[in-house]
């Protein structure tokens, strides 16, 4: 079991890609500008954190946690919601790109999209009380 512990951080034009991002829990921290493209980001834990102008398009996401999560304006392309930690799922989405991403039968309640493009993204039996798009 990893025990890393990160409260409070700010990364700023990360390169994931080339910077193996450690496992662990992110805590309240803020991702500017960082490149998650096609890495593994499975099991690591984000508890109220942003992410602004980040790339995650391709990244394998299974079993990460998202809890209370804000992404703006990223570029998220062909991601699988689905395989996230359900365990208190919250994020929301402002001016994101999430085409091809898929949200199947995931339990998405108040989340919001807000004005992010959604093309040929799959909601089918999506458990929402209602979609803020």
């Amino acid at each position: 079991m990893n025990d890393n512990y990160f409260d409070s951080e700010e990364y700023t034009k990360i390169d994931f890609t080339k910077t193996n991002i450690k496992k662990g829990e992110y805590d309240n921290c803020t991702f500017v500008n960082c490149d998650f493209q096609s890495i593994h980001v499975s099991n690591i834990q984000f508890l109220e954190c942003k992410f602004i102008d980040c790339n995650f398009s391709n990244a394998k996401i299974k079993e990460t946690s998202f809890k209370e999560v804000n992404f703006i304006n990223c570029k998220m392309i062909g991601l699988k919601f689905n395989e996230v930690h359900p365990f208190l799922l919250q994020m929301s989405f402002e001016k994101c790109q999430l085409n091809f991403s898929s949200f199947y039968q995931l339990k998405i309640q108040n989340t919001k999209f807000i004005s992010c493009n959604l093309e040929e993204v799959d909601f089918t039996e999506t458990v929402s009380n209602e979609l803020h798009i």
